[in-house]
């Protein structure tokens, strides 16, 4: 039951009638001091010039709430674009020192705290050492947090070592242990997995097979695992059936945690699939691009670039708008980044051609033939300011053979 507390802050109470139900932790936190705020006027007399200037806080509140994966609509889409300004102008020494060593400088968008503050912040608390992230966030000597800074750099490198590895345990399992035709539900269990990053590495194995992916930790015949899921799978749900296999279970429809026994694993593993088996149809195994609007090279400009940027700022439940550019030929295309797995190429579309990036797409563009095949892309459009070049370019999410010649 709830505890017997003064107030029970929790927008997703049933008798809770706040309009806005989706304010992460760090949101509901600034609303409560605002409301203190707000008191100490009107009940403590306190003068307004007295009184905290919350704007400057923005910062911490479009931080957590990206971090924390919110749906950024409604409030949390108000406070993360206002949050964002006061970020890219922040003077706490933390933040300060944060954004230097993960090389965010001037603007600053939902994409460079979701994939550069961020995982630095979180990175600490994957690998056991959680408090280091508080201590930068509340540090107030510039020094103090550069050194901070720093350490949360070498800890977010060293996770990103242990990603790989366990990344590359996984797919050797899967090549050894699965069967993708019959298998609805990936669950990959090891001793050389870190609990840390299993759910990290069980999105990278969504994204590639599309289908439910659970990953376990095993430590002294204990499993610790996470899991991610698609559409049509309610992750949470299936957990539900199969809980007479686990110790313990939580989490929602697209992620999940939970504690087995290494005995229970082949039953799990059996029990979960059957599930798969009943509810995922072949169907469902496909994935789905929703494209927003036809676009050719030609039309992309400064100008429509900036009535984009009017939508963001971008993330959960507000994705970018993803065109289809259609009839394109493949120039100079390269393999780029770690591993080789990101590709970089022209896209020429008439007399019109324009760079284009592409992640984790190296493997699936490698059928194509150089300025022969013409294809159709699906594509954001993004501003490359590496080198300080300010550029547009497209960012290729997949494509496919185009029945334009």
């Amino acid at each position: 039951g709830l505890p017997n507390a003064v107030a029970v802050l929790n927008p997703h109470q049933i008798d809770c009638n706040y309009p806005f139900r989706f304010l992460s932790g760090v949101g509901l936190a600034f609303k409560l001091a605002l409301a203190v705020r707000t008191a100490l006027h009107n009940k403590l007399g306190w003068r307004k010039d007295k009184l905290p200037n919350m704007r400057r806080h923005l910062d911490l509140v479009a931080l957590g709430t990206i971090a924390d994966v919110a749906p950024l609509t409604g409030e949390n889409h108000i406070l993360v674009r206002h949050g964002l300004d006061v970020l890219a102008k922040t003077d706490k020494a933390g933040l300060v020192a944060l954004k230097a060593v993960s090389d965010v400088d001037g603007r600053v968008d939902a994409r460079s705290v979701g994939f550069s503050l961020g995982p630095r912040l979180n990175a600490a608390g994957r690998l056991g050492k959680a408090d280091s992230g508080f201590h930068l966030l509340t540090a107030d000597d510039l020094k103090q947090a550069k050194k901070l800074a720093q350490e949360l750099n070498v800890v977010n490198q060293e996770r990103r070592d242990i990603q790989a590895l366990v990344q590359d345990e996984a797919e050797y399992l899967i090549n050894r242990q699965v069967d993708l035709k019959e298998d609805r539900v990936i669950v990959l269990a090891s001793e050389n997995f870190h609990s840390g990053v299993v759910g990290i590495v069980a999105s990278r194995i969504v994204e590639k097979y599309f289908r439910p992916a659970i990953l376990i930790a095993l430590e002294n015949g204990v499993g610790k695992g996470s899991g991610r899921s698609i559409p049509h799978f309610n992750l949470h749900r299936a957990l539900t059936e199969c809980a007479s296999h686990l110790i313990q279970f939580g989490g929602h429809a697209y992620a999940a945690g939970l504690t087995i026994n290494e005995g229970s694993l082949d039953s799990f593993r059996s029990a979960i699939n059957k599930v798969g088996c009943r509810i995922l149809s072949d169907e469902n195994l496909i994935p789905e691009l929703f494209l927003d609007g036809i676009l050719n090279i030609s039309e992309v400009n400064a100008t429509l670039h900036k009535e984009v940027t009017l939508l963001e700022p971008f993330g959960a439940e507000n994705l970018a708008p993803v065109f289809l550019v259609e009839g394109v030929s493949v120039h100079r295309l390269k393999k780029i980044g770690r591993g080789e797995l990101h590709i970089r190429f022209q896209a020429v579309q008439g007399d019109a051609r324009i760079d284009a990036v592409g992640f984790n797409l190296a493997e699936k563009f490698a059928s194509i033939e150089e300025k022969l095949d013409k294809v159709d892309l699906a594509c954001e459009f993004q501003v490359n300011d590496w080198n300080g070049q300010n550029k547009l370019e497209l960012k290729v999410l997949d494509f496919r053979y185009s029945k334009k010649k």
